[in-house]
């Protein structure tokens, strides 16, 4: 028989959790042990009573009381300890910051293996921090970036259970919510309870409070004992939507987006950060942002979207588990990532204040941990100030920079200024990355100072909260100059953040601030000049907002800045064949616009006038006027 290998869980005695971790282990195939922190009650022994007294009384200390209840509850934990007998594989601690640090120091003598996970936010539970180096591991599903042996990981769903599901009501859904009372959050749920109360739902909404809230929502059971797992999980079961509302303190996902993917049910969330997992679907998870809770209606009555099962079964307990205690110390990025590779991330800021969380948030979550984002404010009238400088205190690789309005170009070439790093990656503040894309970048490069690595994008329309496929397939024979020349709109076309460029390419050519569209263009043929080393990840590791109302839809915008631009080719392209081609294929596709185009161009009062424009392109490309 095989021996099994003994499993040891420390965590606090909530509820029912302890046995649903412990029969999830045991499923597993562990030998399992529990110590919670419910010890024997406290009681005075010998004239201890009596010391109190008169130390309370006398000498006005009222702390001696407390230091020996301190010294039961350790030395209680501590014979917990001895109870086991022989060395343990596996000792986790979840939530040590409820047990004292002398106890901490005691596991570690039972165990090669002590592993700890912080289900709850640090910056909520600071004391956490004294207990970061005691561990072999420690996880969070927050990112901490101060410390080399945390590392990140989501939530979980307890597999051992059955996962009952039940058709998906598209008529009333239901929708379920359940937790702690804190003033931010109710303010949320009332207001969320305001904007859906005339469409046909069934809310079922619970809120435990310790104190009297100050006011009350008739639509929301109050209660002061804390619904178990199993009671919350009929209660997830027999839902059809979700509700997560997330805790200000918290910087990761709640268990709520794990349960709804396991038991196949909606989720309605406030927390950007979920569109950047592969188990988001816009028909499943409805994040509310920029008061667009006219949608909701919509997503209610849309069906559930099927989930691959190979994505559902990633986030399950088993999986959780053995991905947690197959760490080794001191977490490291893997052998073939060069982690001394340093990402200058440039991000213009132009009163767009309402994404720059979301964008920020995508960099935080990167998996590839050597990055710098220089946020450059070019003139913003919102609260973008805000904002950037809230994220700059919390973490201290975001820098901020403000200046006048000069357009994108100028604010790029500000922050280009600034980069420390060897690598630079451009974002706009409306789009953001997927987790995986600066160390998938990573691993690519071999030619540290003429390199340029490529992603494949995805875009994502604001109006519908959906995520749709790239404008165009990204092939590696497009990547050179001649190719970005003659195809570049009618075959496809490279958003400026789906590369990561060497840092000489980008100080060399930086961006024509004279053009005010078609700047990336004009910077992908001078990137390509002397053929730079290119490498494609062909996966999907960043979204690209479609906005109506920008400037990329503004056509006649556009096709002027791109007058300036062809104005400009003879400086970028020195080959003069190559030019020709360009100009004759151009010509013709140009022409039957420029009727309609001419017109609004004589209105603006060029100097240059079309009819000049295209006399110089055909003296360019050989043929008189007649």
């Amino acid at each position: 028989m095989i021996k099994k290998e003994r499993f040891l869980l420390v965590m606090p005695d909530y509820s029912d959790f302890p046995k649903l971790f412990l029969d999830n282990l045991e499923k597993e195939g562990f030998e399992t042990y529990l110590i919670t922190d419910k010890v024997s009650k406290f009681r005075y022994q010998g004239t201890e009573s009596i010391k109190n007294f008169f130390i309370k009384n006398i000498l006005r200390n009222k702390g001696y009381k407390q230091d020996l209840i301190n010294k039961h509850f350790l030395e209680d934990l501590n014979k917990s300890i001895s109870a086991i007998e022989g060395e343990l594989d596996y000792i986790l601690v979840i939530r040590p910051d409820i047990f004292p640090i002398p106890f901490i120091k005691n596991l570690k003598k039972k165990t090669k293996k002590l592993i700890a996970y912080q289900w709850d936010g640090i910056e909520k539970f600071p004391e956490i921090k004294n207990y970061f180096n005691l561990f072999d591991s420690f996880f969070c599903f927050e990112n901490v970036e101060s410390q080399p042996n945390i590392k990140s990981i989501t939530n979980f769903y307890f597999d051992h259970l059955p996962p009952a599901h039940k058709e998906y009501n598209t008529e009333k859904p239901r929708l379920y919510f359940v937790g702690l009372y804190w003033k931010s959050r109710e303010e949320k749920i009332d207001k969320f309870i305001e904007e859906v109360s005339d469409l046909p739902v069934d809310l079922s909404i619970f809120i435990q409070y310790f104190k009297e809230p100050e006011k009350r929502n008739d639509k929301i059971k109050y209660i002061q004992n804390r619904i178990s797992f199993e009671e919350n999980h009929e209660l997830v079961k027999d839902s059809d939507v979700l509700l997560d509302f997330v805790d200000p303190l918290h910087n990761g996902l709640s268990i709520r987006f794990f349960e709804g993917m396991y038991y196949k049910k909606k989720v309605i969330t406030d927390n950007i950060m979920v569109k950047q997992y592969n188990f988001y679907h816009p028909d499943n998870i409805f994040v509310v942002e920029n008061n667009n809770y006219n949608n909701i209606d919509q997503f209610l009555r849309t069906p559930y979207h099927e989930l691959p099962d190979e994505i559902v079964k990633q986030y399950g307990f088993s999986n959780w588990i053995r991905e947690i205690i197959q760490e080794k110390k001191n977490i490291k990025q893997p052998a073939h990532m060069n982690n001394s590779l340093k990402i200058s991330v440039i991000v213009p800021c132009y009163n767009q204040a309402v994404f720059l969380d979301e964008c920020i948030t995508s960099l935080i979550n990167q998996t590839y941990s050597n990055w710098e984002c220089i946020l450059v404010n070019d003139g913003s009238t919102d609260n973008t100030e805000e904002i950037a400088l809230n994220w700059q205190k919390k973490d201290n690789r975001i820098k901020y920079i403000k200046k006048s309005n000069g357009g994108l170009s100028s604010a790029r070439n500000a922050g280009i200024q600034n980069i420390t790093g060897d690598f630079v990656q451009f974002l706009d503040c409306d789009d953001y990355l997927y987790n995986e894309k600066f160390e998938k970048s990573v691993k690519e490069i071999k030619n540290q100072e003429n390199a340029i690595v490529i992603t494949n994008f995805q875009r994502f329309d604001s109006a519908t909260q959906t995520v749709l496929p790239p404008h165009c397939i990204l092939k590696t024979e497009y990547f050179s100059q001649k190719e970005i020349l003659l195809k570049w709109d009618n075959t496809f076309s490279i958003p400026i953040h789906c590369a990561i460029f060497s840092r000489n390419i980008v100080e060399k050519y930086k961006f024509n601030e004279e053009l005010k569209a078609k700047e990336d263009w004009f910077f992908w043929l001078q990137a390509y000049e002397n053929s730079p080393e290119t490498h494609f990840v062909p996966e999907y590791l960043l979204a690209y907002r479609m906005n109506s109302a920008g400037m990329t839809h503004n056509l006649f915008f556009m096709q002027e800045n791109r007058i300036k631009a062809l104005d400009k080719l003879e400086q970028v392209i020195s080959d003069k064949d190559l030019l020709r081609e360009f100009f004759k294929q151009d010509l013709l596709a140009t022409m039957k616009e420029n009727l309609q185009l001419m017109e609004r161009i004589k209105l603006l009062g060029y100097k240059r006038t079309m009819k000049y424009k295209i006399n110089k392109v055909l003296k360019v490309i050989g043929i008189k006027k007649k």
